[in-house]
């Protein structure tokens, strides 16, 4: 009788302190313990008890716990405080992060264990970016999921800094510009051929006021409209220059998820900075748009098609208090990019210049120059400067409540 007592004893000190595993579709058994046995676990402090595969993977805790600074390398054992919540990631490089979150309401051991994926990301790529598994994105579109059979790169990824996603575009070719015969044609706009030789990601949506604010808090940052003298607005119907006017103050109501507007090409630079994104090239924007069409949109040729995939001045509300809209609110093109033409214009990398009159690979633009180049129409604008080929430049200091960004990431395969 006294060998069964004991071995009952351990049994139950065992169920205790130990944290048991789950059966799917299951629920947890709640054991109630003898008082004594409650009392002796709440004394005990919590600890994090973390395993992986690949077993060389690092644990980062959110909030920092007392015992130690994170990431560390796995396996690992971790004090954390009492009745608090935390949120566990495991990551190593080339597979896809994995989190966790818990409330240490108890004493005793807590188990992690966790299986990381390949994340099929270019090394370059799977620090900064990871492989979305949600059927919609943050503005409930739907997330392109698999994988481009030439590159073998996702088709879409999500930048972990800014929460941006951004789309595949694969290496290919193009013509760039427009014919001699489409309506509302400009001289600059010379047709031409253009490779792209690598694949490169292009963003989703237009960079959100919540992202660049994001980014202001961050760095701490002034933009040049904050620091100068404002920007050009439109304001009691007509275009104004404002001392006050900046990407907090664009003279219309903004919220999160439009497009940060007011932000000059030097002011998108250091966004592009912080964050480890580049401003796409004039060719990439075009290929982009384009999205393998030659019409004078992405959508055809007719006027009466784009405001299906645009904001613009036969539909933005202009002179009714309705500039910018929402982010992702129009269908996209076929490559799954939202607003390439309207809602607001688009700062590229490149300075202004002529066209070349032969076919170039990789193009950056002229190596000279003041003006840089901004592309796809904005809310105030015609669907004649919509256009895929449309070309506008000013000068990199220019602000305007018209004036946005999008940002793209190169591919080093």
């Amino acid at each position: 009788m006294l060998k069964q007592t004991s071995f009952l004893f351990w049994i139950v000190l065992l169920n205790a302190f130990s944290e048991p595993v789950p059966v799917p579709g299951s629920k947890k058994l709640e054991v109630e313990l003898p008082p004594e046995q409650a009392e002796q676990q709440n004394q005990l402090v919590p600890i994090l008890v973390v395993s992986s595969f690949p077993s060389d993977a690092s644990v980062t805790v959110t909030p920092t716990p007392p015992s130690s600074q994170t990431p560390i390398r796995l396996p690992a054992r971790i004090t954390l405080r009492k009745n608090e919540s935390y949120t566990i990631t495991i990551s190593k490089e080339g597979y896809r992060a994995e989190t966790r979150s818990l409330r240490t309401d108890r004493g005793g051991e807590y188990p992690v264990s966790v299986r990381l994926d390949e994340s099929k990301l270019p090394a370059a790529l799977s620090q900064d970016f990871e492989i979305p598994s949600e059927g919609k994105d943050a503005y409930g579109n739907a997330v392109r999921q698999g994988f481009d059979k030439e590159s073998g790169l996702p088709v879409e990824i999500r930048h972990q800094t800014t929460g941006m996603h951004l789309v595949l575009c694969p290496a290919g070719s193009f013509t760039m510009g427009s014919p001699a015969n489409e309506k509302d044609r400009d001289k600059d706009e010379a047709q031409h051929k253009v490779t792209l030789s690598k694949p490169f990601y292009l963003g989703k949506y237009e960079v959100t006021v919540g992202q660049f604010e994001t980014f202001v808090k961050s760095k701490g940052y002034k933009t040049e409209a904050e620091t100068g003298d404002g920007g050009y607005v439109y304001a009691d119907g007509e275009w104004q220059s404002k001392a006050d006017a900046s990407w907090k103050n664009p003279y219309f109501s903004q919220g999160a998820d439009n497009p940060v507007v007011l932000a000059s090409w030097n002011d998108a630079k250091k966004f592009c900075d912080w964050s480890g994104l580049s401003l796409p090239s004039e060719a990439q924007w075009e290929y982009a748009c384009r999205a393998g069409t030659q019409s004078r949109f992405f959508s055809g040729e007719a006027d009466d098609k784009l405001g299906d995939f645009a904001w613009y001045s036969e539909n933005s509300g202009v002179g009714k208090g309705q500039m910018t809209h929402p982010v992702g609110q129009k269908k996209p093109n076929g490559w799954g990019l939202y607003d390439m033409h309207g809602n607001v214009w688009e700062w590229c990398e490149d300075r202004y210049g002529d066209y070349p009159s032969k076919t170039v690979v990789d193009p950056v633009g002229p190596t000279a120059g003041v003006d840089r180049v901004f592309r796809g129409g904005s809310w105030y604008y015609s669907a004649w400067y919509c256009r895929s080929a449309f070309r506008y430049r000013l000068r990199p200091g220019f602000r305007s409540d018209y004036l946005g960004f999008r940002l793209a990431r190169q591919v080093q395969q």
